[in-house]
């Protein structure tokens, strides 16, 4: 009888843990899906609040959530993904792409995977200017990478200047000569 009992206590700690175990994860599941949903409200909220303060403060709002397709390699085979800026926006004949963050981490530029993201914009968009949004405090900030997109153009201005130059000094010095 006492072995019997014992058995007994085992196998309804057993199924406690079971059902305990099927429970938590069903709880899990609805947290992480309330999580994402409070997530995605709070990031709606704060593109509409970028949006009334874009057009007020003169910008021009082309497109919302444009996507920008880019391509990669890996080891040799082509990847494709899309990039997806919150606006596509155009003020003083400068387009520009404007990236809307909430909460306290995000919309700082220092955060990694706000600087990232930014980051990849700078690299892959053909934008004039790129920006960053704080929904909540509502404030825009320009942001600015030294790219080695940027360092090209640099290196194209200054290439055909040092030929005008050398061509000038010749020049010169073939006219020096003929006097």
């Amino acid at each position: 009888m006492k072995d019997f009992l014992w058995s007994y206590l085992y196998e309804m700690i057993a199924f406690c843990f079971l059902i305990g175990g099927f429970f938590f994860l069903f709880l899990r599941r609805r947290f992480l899906r309330w999580g994402r949903e409070k997530k995605f409200k709070q990031g709606r909220k704060g593109e509409s609040i970028a949006k009334s303060w874009l057009e007020s403060n003169g910008f021009r709002i082309l497109s919302e959530q444009p996507e920008l397709p880019i391509e990669f390699k890996v080891d040799g085979v082509v990847q494709f993904l899309k990039l997806r800026p919150d606006f596509c926006v155009k003020k003083d004949g400068k387009l520009a792409i404007v990236e809307v963050k909430t909460g306290t981490s995000a919309p700082n530029p220092l955060y990694m995977s706000t600087r990232r993201q930014l980051l990849e914009y700078s690299v892959h968009a053909s934008v004039d200017e790129i920006y960053l949004f704080d929904a909540d405090k509502k404030k825009l900030s320009k942001i600015e990478f030294n790219t080695p997109r940027d360092l090209q153009r640099v290196s194209y201005v200054f290439v055909p200047l040092f030929f005008f130059i050398v061509g000038a000094i010749c020049a010169w010095m073939v006219v020096c000569q003929t006097d």
